[in-house]
């Protein structure tokens, strides 16, 4: 962990990572017609399934593991959840509608995340193995997992 890779972000503040991230994902989604929207903790804390806007990414906080102490840092490895969000009953029977809404948004946000640079970390964004996914009758939640690191400097 050396500090010449230091930024001028103090990367001890990792929860401002979701900042970073939301605007990755904002970025990735800008254009797409419906409009996607793009929750992190503050709006997600508001939703439930029954006013959960469609398309939708969902960015979710899944805690922290450290992975290196080096007496004054420790370097943690930060994994997060982007989950897709769709909402189409047009072909309800088969699914079809929504398979292809859900595959082209997760293919934007996936290309996006894969390798982004967030400024206060010292790791690019790397895929990990997903959790499962949710489907209901015309409603279908693609959850993809990442990770990224950053260092925690301990008081002196």
């Amino acid at each position: 962990m050396s500090q010449a890779a230091a930024t001028t972000h103090d990367s001890s503040d990792w929860m401002a990572l979701e900042d970073a991230l939301l605007a990755v994902l904002q970025s990735a989604v800008a254009g797409i017609s419906p409009a996607v929207k793009v929750l992190g903790a503050a709006e997600l804390s508001k939703v439930h399934e029954s006013n959960a806007p469609s398309p939708a990414v969902h960015l979710i906080y899944m805690g922290y593991t450290p992975v290196e102490d080096a007496g004054s840092a420790l370097m943690l490895e930060h994994r997060w959840i982007v989950a897709v969000a769709v909402k189409n009953a047009a072909t309800l029977a088969t699914g079809a509608a929504q398979r292809a809404a859900v595959g082209k948004l997760q293919t934007q946000v996936i290309r996006a995340m894969l390798a982004a640079k967030l400024p206060n970390a010292r790791s690019a964004v790397r895929l990990l193995a997903r959790p499962a996914a949710h489907y209901e009758p015309g409603w279908r939640l693609e959850p993809h997992a990442f990770s990224v690191k950053t260092v925690f400097n301990k008081l002196a």
